[in-house]
């Protein structure tokens, strides 16, 4: 799911429910890329380890498979693009800020 479509949903059902029409254009569809430099990651690297060595291991949960191939599956679907999940995503989103 792309970024942009949700800030465009958030926007407008924003103005919606404030009252406020809008003429404005869609955002900008540029894509965004994020580096990380090696250095970097192996900091992380060498942070994860030592927490795994801090006798942290017993805070982390163990990855469920299943879930994380039943979320790949909904993304290969564009199951997070349809209108509805935007929506209910919008609506907590909403609630969380107070809106």
């Amino acid at each position: 799911m792309r970024i942009e479509s949700i800030l465009q949903a958030l926007t407008t059902q924003f103005l919606q429910k404030k009252g406020i029409k809008s003429n404005s254009k869609p955002l900008n569809s540029a894509e965004d890329k994020v580096e990380i430099s090696s250095e970097a990651r192996d900091l992380q690297k060498n942070q994860k380890t030592n927490d795994l060595q801090k006798g942290d291991a017993k805070d982390i949960q163990p990855i469920r498979e299943e879930k994380v191939k039943e979320v790949i599956s909904k993304i290969n679907q564009d199951f997070y693009s349809s209108p509805k999940v935007i929506s209910k995503v919008v609506d907590s989103l909403f609630k969380v800020f107070g809106i």
